[in-house]
């Protein structure tokens, strides 16, 4: 079978956000899970990036990774109103992840929390493939992608605030 190349694909509606990923690698579909929940909340072109995030995530689990990394993206787009513009991670002794994130100003589409009501993620021939059905409220403050255990240490630092020095 033929490799597919990567994407992904969003659909949100009143109540529910259901969003679809596809990639050669695990990491790749990761990536393109996180891109498809940023189209959520701004439409293309994205802004310019303002600001390099990166950190370690030990967890063996790529679901885990998945439903952390979409906490995350709806955590600082409520809080402080940024999103990843660019997304990689990489599979060393932990997931090596690194956003380029910039201020989403102006956004009508402000998320306040979402609980998963369906998550895969799975090899496929071809490559890996991502599934996940959230349900929308603005009625918490509680995020609930997937259960963040303190145990699972996570290391997570600012790189850089100066867009000329992202890269």
């Amino acid at each position: 079978m033929a490799v597919k190349p990567a994407g992904h694909s969003s659909t949100t509606r009143e109540a529910e956000i259901e969003l679809e990923a596809w990639a050669p690698t695990c990491e790749g579909c990761l990536c393109e899970a996180v891109d498809a929940l940023v189209d959520c909340f701004v439409t293309p072109p994205r802004p310019a990036a303002s600001e390099a995030i990166e950190w370690t995530h030990i967890s063996n689990e790529p679901e885990d990774l998945l439903g952390y990394l979409l906490d995350w993206v709806v955590y600082h787009r409520r809080v402080f109103g940024r999103i990843p513009v660019t997304t990689s991670i990489e599979r060393s002794n932990g997931w090596d992840i690194r956003f380029e994130t910039a201020d989403l100003n102006g956004s009508d589409n402000a998320l306040e929390s979402v609980y998963v009501r369906t998550i895969g993620l799975r090899s496929q021939p071809g490559g890996w493939h991502c599934e996940v059905s959230l349900d929308r409220s603005v009625e918490s403050d509680e995020l609930a992608c997937t259960p963040a255990p303190e145990a699972i240490p996570r290391i997570q630092h600012v790189i850089s605030s100066a867009p000329a020095q992202l890269g």
